[in-house]
């Protein structure tokens, strides 16, 4: 099998509540990347625009699931809200992506500290593109 050019998964969401007190929530969720046999690179861009209903901290980044497991929070960021306030975050990820694996990626909101506020809306885009991790197609 050859090595092909570069895949793009491209993502967009947007929706209402994000109740943040049961657990993280992971938003543009992409498509799985199938395995292949060659390592690769995945460059990722992630914008998340959202609404708090209160004053409250998170935590977010692009998350990785391998071979159809659990997202993890490789590439956290913080930011640090007020209520009511627009926020806007973007954030590029780099990272090595083994072979023999497949994946899942994802942007993640988590709660920072115990502040009762929750999301009212949000807005996502997602697109991660993957390569051979040599250059060469």
């Amino acid at each position: 099998m050859g090595i092909e050019g570069p895949q793009v998964l491209d993502e967009e969401g947007a929706g209402g509540l994000i109740d943040l007190s049961i657990g993280p929530a992971f938003v543009c969720q992409s498509d799985t990347l199938p395995a292949v046999n060659y390592p690769r690179t995945m460059v990722a861009q992630a914008t998340i625009s959202y609404v708090l209903t209160g004053l409250q901290d998170l935590t977010y980044g692009v998350s990785i699931a391998e071979n159809a497991g659990a997202f993890g929070f490789s590439y956290p960021l913080i930011a640090l809200n007020g209520a009511g306030q627009h926020q806007h975050h973007y954030t590029t990820v780099v990272n090595p992506v083994a072979a023999g694996s497949s994946y899942r990626f994802a942007i993640r909101l988590t709660r920072l500290g115990s502040r009762p506020a929750n999301i009212s809306s949000w807005a996502c885009h997602l697109q991660v593109s993957v390569s051979n991790a040599s250059g060469s197609q």
